[in-house]
């Protein structure tokens, strides 16, 4: 990490800027606090030999950059969609341009993600920048006083923040400083008197219908206190529009309903003054461009829950908002003259669906089949069902220009190229059909691990890649099944699950239903909605630093492709990463489109069991307990002995195991310990040998001086061989032998 050290140094020499040392992986926080650093928010500082200390004390930590009138600059980032859930803040960014005017060139930085930095001059003393998400555009955050900054060369994940440019910072033009800069709040007046309140008139209905198209796939903080202060007011602070608020923050697992009250009461306090209605709107509009013209065509009546899907985003809408949004349809009534019903009767009626799901390669409506239990769909005259899935056609290039990327895969993959290459376009070509086997890709920090797949995340489209943590795979929540491909990252071993940990051996265990069919379907769980069953065909990818400790492997394993990059950091030069990115924004994830949707995927069969390749085989020695390799020399010993004796070997009792053999004290100890009784099994499992009844008792229990005895024969022997092997340690023990 001397490069992040050196970086931070030159930036507090050369540029005067006050720097502190953030947490290592990419968190914007700090290992120093305002407390122990003399008052200094993050502990910043621009002394060089404060920071040399600080870096020998954290050897790890990333470079974190305060910002506004402290450093004399504020940064404006714009998010791509592929990291921070389908929203484009560069999109949004070229759309402020085009209406308001071209940014000047300026300092510019690249997160890891793709996300674009600007660094503009602050405007001068007295005028604060305000800190924003999601304010300025959709996708779009500002850092201004109080904020802060990830500054290159930084590492989060195993790519680096980057220099798009070397630019001075430059003066930020008038209208992005219109938009930024915090308006004065209004007072009461010089005499502290009272001033007549306007009286406003609240729409809603309105309010209602925008919120119900504003996703909240458990947003930050940021974006869900930016919606309390925008509802807050656009509803006048009504405890009507704080069951509107409510509503809309409950769409998320994280709701607390005890924390959105309290947010409304402090509100209540300290009302915002630079938000309107219209900011809720521009919300709207972001999410769903239409919702201003929503008709009854865009909604289907879900009949197991008496709730309204929202086509356009598969949200749920209550009957109430149904009525409130859309106009009374008008039908002709039994007595052959209009009449107008309430749109939720109409849908009720015309609209209805028995089930939803999440099916890639069905229509948005799927008729005459159900789901039914693991198997799949069931052919059901009569029965309609709403397809979730939402297919993705993203914009090709020109497949012989895909040179950069392909030359990211050959760092990473090498000899197993094909392979990957097959198993990603396979998830392009052929969606809707499951690829029994993970790709494992593993390797040292920093050498493009999540790189090399940014442009298939895009390629798939947003909600079909999904990107989770190893802990996450035992949530309830398993919305993260609805994916074409499923990354989970940083796999490495959490402790021991008995101490309610999340270890390997149980993430092993857990991944089987995801990795392969069957089951042919998933039961999916979300919060406030009935559980529904998808099909169950997405592609998982795991991500590992770790060899040793990441993932645990048996050795009949047959679920895993593994691929191993020792390439490190070094191995690529400093302006690699910002060329490579500065590639895929320039058109090159359209040209790897292009090459993935023409790779030719014949010879590859998604059912069949995956290669096994070096890596793999590493692995699985890794796993192996030392306990196998001990109680196999023992078992070897022990035959040797047989062998010598003339007595038929291939059955032994533990007991034989400790005493017929030099066992380590450690293996011995192990062996008679009651509490490994039930391990015992499996590890004389993992050595070839396997217990054997008794067919001349009930019980199955060999009954050998005096006492019930379990026995462990080959499994190399046939059924004969085994009972004779059995019988023969049996008439041995018999013949004098005592444990």
């Amino acid at each position: 990490m001397s490069a992040i050290r050196d970086a931070a140094i030159q930036y507090a020499i050369n540029r005067n800027w006050k720097i502190f040392p953030a947490v290592a992986g990419g968190a914007k926080k700090s290992y120093k606090a305002a407390r122990h650093s003399g008052g200094a928010n993050w502990g910043m500082t621009n002394d060089p030999d404060v920071i040399r200390r600080d870096y020998d004390r954290w050897p790890d930590a990333n470079v974190g950059i305060p910002t506004g009138e402290v450093n004399g600059f504020f940064v404006v980032e714009a998010d791509t969609p592929a990291a921070h859930n389908g929203v484009d803040g560069i999109a949004s960014m070229r759309e402020l341009q085009r209406l308001h005017g071209e940014l000047p060139d300026t300092l510019m930085a690249m997160s890891p993600s793709g996300s674009t930095h600007w660094y503009f001059r602050h405007p001068g003393e007295g005028i604060k920048i305000q800190q924003s998400a999601g304010k300025l555009a959709a996708g779009i955050d500002v850092r201004g006083e109080g904020g802060m900054v990830i500054a290159p060369p930084s590492i989060r994940g195993d790519s680096s923040y980057v220099w798009v440019n070397d630019l001075p910072i430059a003066d930020a033009p008038q209208w992005l400083l219109d938009l930024v800069t915090a308006k004065p709040r209004r007072t009461n007046g010089a005499n502290g008197g009272g001033h007549e309140e306007a009286v406003v008139t609240v729409d809603y209905d309105a309010i209602a219908a925008a919120l119900e198209v504003i996703p909240n796939n458990d947003v930050g903080w940021e974006d869900w206190n930016r919606v309390a202060m925008i509802v807050f007011v656009a509803s006048a602070g009504t405890a009507r529009g704080f069951d509107l608020f409510s509503r809309w923050s409950a769409k998320s697992n994280k709701h607390d309903a005890d924390k959105a009250s309290e947010k409304w009461e402090k509100l209540r306090t300290s009302p915002p003054t630079d938000l309107s209605v219209a900011s809720l709107y521009y919300l709207a509009d972001q999410a769903y461009p239409r919702w201003r013209h929503i008709t009854i065509d865009d909604f289907y009546a879900y009949m197991p829950m008496h709730n309204y899907i929202f086509a356009a985003t598969g949200d749920f809408w209550p009957l109430a908002s149904i009525d409130a949004s859309l106009p009374p349809v008008v039908v002709t009534g039994d007595n052959g003259e209009p009449k107008k019903i309430k749109p939720h009767s109409w849908l009720d009626r015309h609209q209805p669906v028995q089930q939803m799901t999440w099916a890639p390669g069905e229509p948005e409506l799927i008729k005459d089949k159900l789901v039914i239990g693991e198997s799949g769909f069931k052919a059901r005259r009569g029965a309609r069902v709403y397809n979730l899935y939402r297919g993705w056609h993203h914009q090709r290039g020109e497949a012989t220009r895909a040179g950069p990327w392909l030359d990211l895969v050959d760092k990473i993959f090498g000899d197993n190229r094909h392979h990957a290459l097959s198993w990603l376009a396979h998830r392009i070509q052929r969606p809707e059909e499951k690829i029994n086997h993970a790709l494992v890709i593993g390797g040292g920090q920093g050498i493009g691990k999540d790189t090399v797949l940014v442009p298939i995340s895009h390629i798939v489209g947003p909600g079909n890649f999904r990107d989770i943590s190893p802990q996450q795979i035992v949530s309830p929540n398993n919305a993260y099944m609805k994916s074409i491909v499923l990354k989970i990252n940083e796999a490495r071993d959490l402790g021991e699950a008995g101490r309610g940990r999340f270890d390997r051996f149980k993430f092993y265990e857990t991944m089987k239903g995801v990795i392969v069919t069957p089951p042919n379907t998933h039961p999916v769980n979300e919060k406030h909605i009935k559980q529904y069953d998808i099909i169950n065909v997405c592609g998982v990818i795991i991500t590992t630093n770790h060899k040793q400790d990441g993932i645990y492997l048996p050795p009949d394993d047959r679920r895993h492709f593994v691929n191993w990059c020792d390439l490190t950091c070094d191995d690529f030069h400093e302006t690699y990463w910002n060329e490579i990115y500065g590639w895929y924004r320039d058109g090159g994830i359209e040209h790897v489109a292009a090459y993935l949707d023409a790779y030719d995927i014949a010879d590859f069969d998604a059912k069949a069991n995956p290669p096994r390749t070096e890596a793999w085989a590493a692995i699985v020695d890794s796993n192996k307990p030392s306990e196998d390799m001990e109680i196999q020399d023992a078992i070897d010993r022990l035959n040797k002995n047989l062998d010598d004796g003339g007595r038929l070997k291939g059955a032994f009792i533990v007991d034989e195991l400790i005493q017929r053999t030099e066992l380590s004290g450690r293996l011995d100890t192990w062996l008679e310990d009651l509490r490994n009784a039930r391990a015992i099994p499996h590890r004389l499992e993992e050595c070839g040998y396997l217990p054997i009844r008794n067919p001349d008792r009930a019980d199955g229990y060999w009954f050998l001086n005096g006492r019930r005895l379990r026995m462990y024969v080959s499994s190399t022997l046939t059924e004969r061989e085994k009972m004779a092997a059995a019988r023969g340690c049996a008439a041995r023990i018999d013949d004098g032998w005592r444990p």
